[in-house]
């Protein structure tokens, strides 16, 4: 087998005038950065996750779940599922005493323990 049959050869130029090509440069030649990968595999996973990510973006339900509107919308929903469901439970609590005659308690603000708070037939005991 030539050569030729096994590598494929491609070449990578950075610019000293680029600011992005010198940063970049010098992460591409930080031992500590690339945990001592051989560059040629460095360059290979970037590319896959590079095309993985453009594969990605072509409309899939992720991109969706990911926008800004959609998650104030998501947000606001949840506000008012949260605002509906404490007015349900509170009127449930206050009605549903008051059906049943039964007294329920106010919160004091010297709480002092006692029936100072006890409500009973819309009179305080």
């Amino acid at each position: 087998m030539a050569i030729g049959d096994l590598f494929r050869s491609f070449s990578l130029r950075f610019s000293m005038k680029n600011e992005q090509h010198v940063k970049i440069l010098q992460r591409f030649n930080d031992k500590k950065m690339n945990g001592g990968r051989v560059k040629n595999q460095i360059v290979m996973d970037a590319l896959e996750m590079y095309f993985n990510d453009l594969e990605n973006k072509n409309g899939t339900k992720e991109d969706k779940l990911l926008t800004k509107d959609f998650l104030e919308q998501r947000l606001e929903n949840f506000k008012q599922e949260c605002k509906e469901d404490t007015l349900r439970e509170l009127l449930h609590i206050f009605v549903g005493s008051r059906m049943l005659g039964q007294p329920f308690m106010v919160s004091s603000y010297t709480d002092k323990p006692g029936t100072e708070g006890v409500i009973e037939d819309g009179k305080q005991i």
